[in-house]
This record gives C-alpha cells, sequence and structure tokens, in this order.
C-alpha cells in the first residue's frame, strides 16, 4: 500500500511540474509597448501607440473621406495580463469612445472597444502573417486543379 501511495504521488508530482512549465507568464513592459494594429466593423483600422513612458495615441481611420478619429493616451499600464488605457480625443469634433481594458493574449491585445472585440497585432506580427498568407495563396496558385 505504501508503494501505491509513493507512486500516486510521484505522478501527481510530475503532472504538476508539466504543468507549471506550460503557464505563460505575463508581459513585460517592452512586450506591451509599442504599436498595434487592428480592424473594426465597417473596416475601419485602428493603430495604438503605446510609448514606454506610459502614454500614447490611438487612431481609428476609416476607408471613405472621412477624417481619422485621433485621440491621445494619457495613461496605460498593465497588472497580469490586463492593460488599462485612458485616452481622449485629440479635437472635440471627434466622438468620444470607450477603450476600456485590453487584453494580452499570445502575443495580441484583445479589447473590447464600444462593445466591439477586436484584436491587435504588433506590426512585425501582421507582417509575418501577411507573408504566411501570401505563400499560402501563391501555393494554391501553383497547385494543379
Amino acid at each position: 500500500m505504501k508503494h501505491l501511495s509513493f507512486s500516486f504521488v510521484l505522478v501527481v508530482i510530475a503532472a504538476l511540474t508539466v504543468f507549471a512549465e506550460s503557464i505563460t507568464p505575463p508581459p513585460t513592459h517592452s512586450d506591451v509597448a509599442g504599436t498595434w494594429v487592428g480592424t473594426a466593423k465597417e473596416r475601419r483600422l485602428i493603430r495604438v501607440d503605446l510609448d514606454t513612458n506610459g502614454t500614447g495615441f490611438v487612431c481609428i481611420s476609416f476607408p471613405h473621406d472621412v477624417a481619422p478619429y485621433l485621440y491621445r493616451v494619457a495613461s496605460w499600464r498593465f497588472t497580469g495580463f490586463t492593460v488599462q488605457v485612458r485616452a481622449q480625443p485629440i479635437v472635440s469634433e471627434v466622438p468620444l469612445v470607450t477603450f476600456g481594458t485590453f487584453r494580452y493574449s499570445d502575443g495580441a491585445l484583445i479589447a473590447d472597444i464600444d462593445n466591439e472585440k477586436i484584436e491587435f497585432w504588433t506590426e512585425r506580427e501582421l507582417k509575418t502573417r501577411t507573408a504566411r498568407v501570401q505563400k499560402q495563396i501563391a501555393a494554391q496558385r501553383r497547385a494543379p486543379q
């Protein structure tokens, strides 16, 4: 019986060790700071620049002849995987937008902006993903029909 209990304890410790190694650590300040790009409904492009000093800018661009909306990030900070962004319009003609909380997950920022879930990626990650899609498209075109 003692042998069975000891074996069980070893199995549990081994399993906990495997799971403990697979837990993703929270992002660092440099992981969160930088330029993030996401797309929203109506083909809006949203660019979020988070400077290392805790400030930044947000730009919401539209596909039509509408001037972009510009916001100054008064402050941003993060705890664990949660990034809090506080931003205000630069000019009074721009509507107020609720930026709220961003969540860092697998190299992306996921935000709920005006009740719409938007994924943001760094410019480097977007270039990598674009290149991957372009290769897939090229391979499909070369494949015999």
